[in-house]
């Protein structure tokens, strides 16, 4: 696309993710002659959203708190996600990109369920912004009463500037930290909380656990420090060649990266095998298929639960003991030993604290950051997706009484 670098701006906006695609769209809607430019580093727009859900792109959760977040204000927070809510984020999708959703328990889908249906809803409300591609952003500074962005490629003149770069994680679709020393020039390194990956897969120290990978169960999981508990989750867990994966592992693994910065040692994953039941549940459980099948092995009595390679994996660290299966099964332990990193990552935890900016995401006069670049995480199910429509909405509002 040739765009004229002579033509100034009302808004630039440095990444053509979720939270640009929204920015710009609902900027556009509230001021259709407003002058847009979505600077996009990839050979096209919403990379990382195509990949979201599997492909299949989690929209939103109607059961959203703000306190399921981890952030650095959650005042803050609250105010952005009650003013720019899960409703109203429905509303917009439906009747201002034209996009049916569709609901699976608590969980907002497109309805086609593909994240290329999200993807091409964004593309048509953005008919009037110019998008510029394969343009990776350089450096950015105040003329006068505007701000020029330089690229590689050209230079271009705003009276505002979005960063909406993304963080660190998944650095193949964009995302490679590049939006933090954009956004240093007009903050401190004491606005940021260090980044570290979260909804990312972890490491484990036992063996015989590793064995069993591709395994799946259903498990109740608690993240411990010695006699902490720090965080827990519940859902499909697998055993991997590593360690553990899985949306249960996911939500709590930005807090183990985080209390691995906080200096905490010992950590640990307990989980439950059987969830919805205590240690004497599955003691008695255990016990009663002992009595009906007295021919049968414990690795047999317990592949009536499990795998057999599961089974033999819990009957090696127990011996036939049933107290010490029930005790295995109930607190599976793992001790972790590290995460996969940014690499394999689907957020990042950390980023420029939400307490430097104000209720529309502005950091200084002209200058707004949104969506993951900001101190604010949540767990897998919509949380990520959500903060990044409600901070772009928020911004794009902010912007649009500026425009005559």
């Amino acid at each position: 696309m040739s765009l004229d670098t002579n033509k100034l701006y009302d808004v630039i906006i440095i990444g053509g993710g979720a939270s640009g695609m929204m920015c710009a769209s609902y900027l556009l809607s509230l001021k259709p002659d407003a002058k847009v430019l979505i600077l996009e580093r990839n050979t096209k727009i919403g990379t990382k959203v195509l990949i979201t859900g599997n492909g299949r792109c989690n929209l939103t959760n109607t059961s959203i708190v703000y306190t399921d977040y981890t952030t650095d204000s959650y005042e803050r927070l609250q105010n952005i996600l009650e003013k720019y809510s899960v409703k109203h984020t429905m509303d917009y999708f439906e009747n201002s990109l034209g996009l049916h959703l569709a609901l699976k328990d608590d969980l907002v889908y497109p309805n086609s369920f593909k994240s290329s249906s999200v993807v091409d809803s964004f593309k048509l409300a953005l008919d009037k912004a110019d998008i510029a591609l394969n343009e990776c952003v350089k450096a950015t500074a105040k003329m006068g009463d505007v701000y020029e962005v330089t690229t590689a490629n050209a230079s271009y003149s705003a009276r505002n500037i979005v960063f909406s770069g993304g963080g660190s994680a998944a650095p193949k679709t964009g995302s490679d930290g590049n939006i933090y020393k954009l956004i240093l020039n007009y903050a401190k390194k004491s606005d940021f909380t260090q980044i570290v990956p979260s909804l990312v897969q972890l490491k484990t120290m036992e063996t015989d656990s590793h064995k069993l990978a591709g395994t799946r169960v259903q498990a109740e999981i608690t993240l411990c420090s010695r006699d902490e508990n720090i965080a827990s989750s519940a859902g499909e867990m697998m055993f991997t060649d590593y360690g553990v994966s899985g949306i249960c592992v996911f939500c709590v693994s930005g807090y183990y990266n985080n209390s691995v910065l906080e200096g905490k040692k010992n950590l640990t994953l307990k989980a439950n095998l059987l969830p919805g039941n205590n240690k004497d549940d599955i003691k008695n459980l255990i016990a009663k298929r002992v009595t009906t099948f007295p021919n049968r092995s414990m690795v047999q009595i317990l592949m009536g639960f499990f795998t057999r390679e599961l089974s033999e994996v819990i009957v090696g660290r127990s011996g036939n003991d049933i107290d010490k299966i029930a005790e295995n099964i109930y607190n599976f332990t793992f001790t972790i030993t590290g995460s996969m990193g940014f690499d394999n990552a689907q957020v990042t935890s950390g980023g420029l604290n939400l307490s430097s900016l104000s209720d529309e995401c502005k950091l200084v006069d002209g200058i707004y950051v949104i969506g993951e670049a900001v101190n604010v995480d949540g767990p897998c199910g919509g949380y990520n997706l959500q903060w990044a429509w409600s901070s772009a909405m928020a911004t794009a509002e902010a912007i649009s009484g500026g425009i005559c």
